[in-house]
């Protein structure tokens, strides 16, 4: 797609910052309540998709912006 990311890509991306977005709360409501299982799943939502995320962020860092 000329001058852009298709809607695909971004959609996807989008997914992913809010499945991360997810984790991170997840992961701060649980500290405070005390459940560390809930804590640790939390987490590694977290990880993992803030991971993927800026790892596509960074494939398609090499879009030039037109």
């Amino acid at each position: 797609m000329e001058g852009g990311q298709a809607i695909g890509h971004l959609v996807v991306s989008c997914l992913l910052g809010i499945a991360s977005c997810l984790g991170l709360v997840v992961m701060t409501n649980s500290l405070f309540a005390g459940d560390w299982t809930l804590f640790i799943v939390g987490a590694m939502g977290f990880g993992l998709f803030g991971y993927w995320l800026i790892k596509r962020i960074f494939v398609a860092g090499n879009v030039s912006p037109n």
